[in-house]
């Protein structure tokens, strides 16, 4: 065989490939078949970005009750060292208040014991 000949029956059989459908192959059914692929790639992108935009949700609602959790913790322990000033506080007044009352008394039985002791004197001149 020539050179012409091999390039002619190639060039044929390029050409039939070219012009003629696979064999076995329905352009329609390939058509949907893609279609098919295209359309469940991107339902389960959207599906991905839905998941990975709930998931950042839950972290921020997350993040958030853990603030507030802090922030709760952090009044109630201030809510607890002002009540503990307040009750030291009231103790130191009431360790006060008694230790007054004791020196009113002392005071009272002095007064008691000049006046006796005036009387006393009196009596004696």
């Amino acid at each position: 065989m020539t050179i012409k000949t091999i390039i002619s029956i190639f060039t044929l059989f390029i050409a039939s490939l070219i012009q003629f459908e696979s064999y076995g192959q329905d352009p329609v059914e390939a058509k949907k078949l893609e279609q098919y692929r295209v359309d469940s790639i991107r339902k389960e992108e959207r599906l991905l970005k839905q998941q990975r935009s709930a998931d950042k949700d839950r972290m921020d609602d997350a993040k958030e009750a853990s603030k507030e959790t802090k922030s709760k913790a952090r009044e109630e322990k201030r809510v607890e060292r002002d009540a503990s000033k307040a009750s030291d506080e009231s103790k130191k007044a009431l360790k006060t208040e008694k230790k007054a009352q004791r020196t009113r008394m002392k005071a009272n039985q002095q007064a008691k014991e000049a006046a006796a002791a005036r009387k006393k004197s009196d009596n004696n001149k």
